[in-house]
């Protein structure tokens, strides 16, 4: 189905906007209400919407609104699917953790995830990427390792490498969105 960015003005297929409803004090909240205003999952509609709330009454038919914390609720969000995509992508056994684990499994791995707030790391996480070809898509997740680590039923952990299988695809498109989201 398609819908209508109430942000940017351009229409979409349902599965790549987020939809927000009108919760308790005019709040808006994520997720599908009575009536639901949808946004591109993208930093720039989002903020946009934080800036001008009022781009959402149309749609839910309501003046008013409070939009202060739709990209920290997305963002939010987006860590709880990461973490429930990466815990399904371990128990199918195609999450390597841990640096010796990756550097001998490096053929079959497809990306990484590397905790990290930006790509400045230790000299450990360096001479891990080093050997890594180009086609390697690595992602850098502003988190502990200890909640790394949690996420996958291990111990900290600072890198870890997938292959792939349908539910790490799953999760590569959810860690794209969460890249779109910093």
């Amino acid at each position: 189905m398609i819908r209508f960015c109430v942000a940017c003005r351009t229409r979409h297929p349902q599965k790549h906007l987020i939809p927000f409803h009108r919760g308790e004090e005019n709040m808006l909240l994520l997720g599908i209400g009575k009536r639901s205003a949808w946004v591109c999952a993208n930093k720039n509609c989002l903020t946009h919407l934080t800036q001008k709330p009022n781009l959402a009454s149309r749609s839910l038919k309501m003046n008013g609104f409070q939009a202060n914390t739709c990209l920290e609720q997305v963002q939010e969000k987006n860590k709880c699917d990461i973490s429930k995509h990466l815990y399904l992508s371990q128990q199918s056994g195609v999450v390597f953790s841990g640096r010796i684990n990756v550097l001998q499994n490096q053929q079959k791995i497809k990306f990484l995830i590397i905790c990290c707030s930006n790509s400045s790391h230790s000299p450990y996480i360096l001479n891990v990427i080093q050997r890594f070809s180009s086609k390697v898509q690595i992602f850098y997740l502003n988190i502990s390792p200890e909640l790394l680590g949690r996420w996958i039923r291990k111990g900290k952990r600072k890198i870890i490498g997938l292959s792939q299988n349908r539910h790490s695809l799953q999760l590569l498109n959810t860690l794209q969105q969460y890249k779109q989201l910093r």
